[in-house]
């Protein structure tokens, strides 16, 4: 008796020592560290930068969804299918990532413009219908919106940019 209860402790604190490090978020970014991640300035006019990003956009599979040269704003997604197949046909997951990109353009002079770009990842999934036996207990879905401040993807897409305004 005593045994068992000293094995119901240490599974108890196993699984709740890994729940509280899963749980575990990444630390908060500064505002002024999301801004120096999410805005760059090009020394070109305005409507060159807007035309090299909307390339950039089109070229890299991102569907545009909004556009207004007007508003100085474009907004595009790609979407992907959930890289672990294992999980998906474990548990019959549909998840997907979809990825939302918003550029805000300001005219900063005659031939310079800053842009903001924010990356937000929007995770969805429909987790079908658990089973306990054969009876149906529910069905569940879920959707995360996340915005992402990974610098390597704000780097890359930048770059593009510079590049297709070196052409």
């Amino acid at each position: 008796m005593l045994k068992s209860l000293n094995v119901k402790r240490v599974l108890f604190l196993i699984i709740s020592t890994f729940m509280m490090f899963s749980c575990a978020t990444e630390p908060q970014l500064s505002k002024e560290r999301i801004r120096e991640i999410t805005i760059r300035e090009y020394n070109y006019n305005y409507d060159k930068v807007f035309e090299a990003t909307k390339t950039v956009f089109l070229d890299s599979g991102i569907t545009i969804s909004n556009l207004s040269e007007k508003d100085g704003m474009i907004t595009g997604v790609t979407t992907g299918l959930k890289k672990d197949r294992k999980t998906k046909n474990i548990f019959n997951l549909e998840d997907y990532n979809t990825y939302v990109y918003s550029v805000i353009f300001s005219k900063m002079g005659k031939n310079k413009v800053k842009l903001r770009l924010l990356i937000v990842t929007r995770v969805a999934g429909s987790f079908g219908t658990v089973l306990s036996g054969t009876n149906i207990i529910s069905s569940t879905s879920s959707e995360n919106l996340t915005p992402t401040y990974k610098l390597e993807a704000y780097n890359y897409i930048f770059d593009k940019i510079q590049q297709e305004l070196y052409r």
